[in-house]
């Protein structure tokens, strides 16, 4: 069995920016409304939007990597936990940024962070008990 983590420093800071733009977001609709001065409420509610898009980003992101052998791999993330197999992984690539990488398999696919101590293990493996499996810009 395999267990790879987000390292803790890179959760607390990802979290902690999360809950510091929700408290900003918020703040700025109450004082739209409080002060008369105040922000725009059109800007207020676009920046709620947008810290609710990165919320539902985050949440969809693996933070740990539970590998139990070639037809058990999961990949734990805030919103779900995804169940799958080496031979269902079909592709690990660079995302749009030097940030993220996307995995693709045949349910579909998702955006991971970089920082995975250990992740070539995990790709060797499934690179081994699939020959399909690709990867690009890595």
């Amino acid at each position: 069995m395999m267990r790879l983590e987000l390292p803790l420093p890179t959760r607390i800071f990802v979290l902690a920016f999360l809950i510091l733009s929700s408290i900003v977001a918020v703040t700025m609709v109450v004082l739209s409304f409080v002060i008369k001065d105040g922000p725009p409420l059109f800007f207020a509610l676009f920046l709620c939007f947008i810290v609710s898009m990165w919320w539902y980003l985050v949440s969809g992101t693996p933070y740990r990597i539970e590998y139990n052998g070639p037809d058990d791999i999961r990949f734990v993330m805030l919103r779900k936990t995804v169940r799958t197999s080496a031979m269902q992984i079909e592709s690990f690539k660079a995302g749009f940024n030097d940030g993220f990488y996307v995995l693709r398999h045949r349910e579909g696919k998702f955006r991971m962070i970089v920082k995975f101590t250990g992740l070539y293990l995990l790709l060797a493996a499934i690179k081994e008990h699939n020959p399909s499996f690709e990867t690009r810009g890595i």
